[in-house]
């Protein structure tokens, strides 16, 4: 994973204040996987050193794995003439092994869903009563709001919260699904269902 966002970054320009993409998804999977595309080679991409790096994985499985990097907030489409993809500045500290992170990884050939470091989600158990009991939260917040249930937090957040427990905000932030806005909004009173439960 951090192989990825390092050819990201080798596909991007460093500013004062952050990245600057010059390329969108597609031409960093090529370069990721080594193709010999007239486009890849026209710009020079197959001197990077992150050429073909991951080539093994396929070009599905990185467009999968892009997608859910983007997911976690570690790499951000900044929309112009073309969609460019970078680093955000969370991702360069995920690269730089400076910060923990939360994943969703793709499988190849099917399989279980992994979290961060590999973890196997199903591998964590399934509290099936602690899901039901943050979806009662949900639901009460989403009635509160006048919203869909799923504005607050999806089903499969609620999942990977009965699984991974997290008990504090910080811990929450690594769940798929909850960023910023929504951990400040609406997350406490999930972590203290978990911490009762705990």
């Amino acid at each position: 994973m951090r192989k990825f966002l390092s050819g990201v970054a080798r596909m991007s320009r460093r500013t004062p204040t952050g990245w600057e993409g010059i390329f969108g998804r597609g031409r960093i999977v090529q370069m990721l996987v080594g193709s010999k595309s007239q486009e890849v080679l026209r710009v020079r991409l197959h001197e990077l050193k992150t050429y073909g790096m991951l080539k093994e994985q396929g070009t599905a499985y990185l467009n999968a794995l892009a997608r859910s990097l983007h997911e976690a907030g570690l790499l951000v489409t900044k929309m112009g003439e073309y969609p460019l993809v970078t680093l955000t500045q969370r991702g360069e500290q995920v690269m730089l092994g400076k910060t923990s992170y939360a994943l969703e990884w793709p499988v190849q050939g099917g399989g279980s869903k992994v979290s961060d470091d590999g973890v196997v989600l199903e591998d964590l158990g399934f509290d099936a009563k602690l899901y039901e009991r943050l979806k009662d939260v949900r639901n009460r917040m989403a009635k509160a709001e006048r919203v869909p249930a799923y504005v607050i937090f999806s089903n499969q957040t609620l999942e990977h919260l009965a699984r991974l427990r997290p008990s504090t905000r910080e811990a929450g932030l690594l769940v798929k699904g909850i960023g910023e806005a929504k951990a400040t909004k609406y997350l406490e009173p999930f972590l203290k269902v978990i911490r009762e439960e705990d």
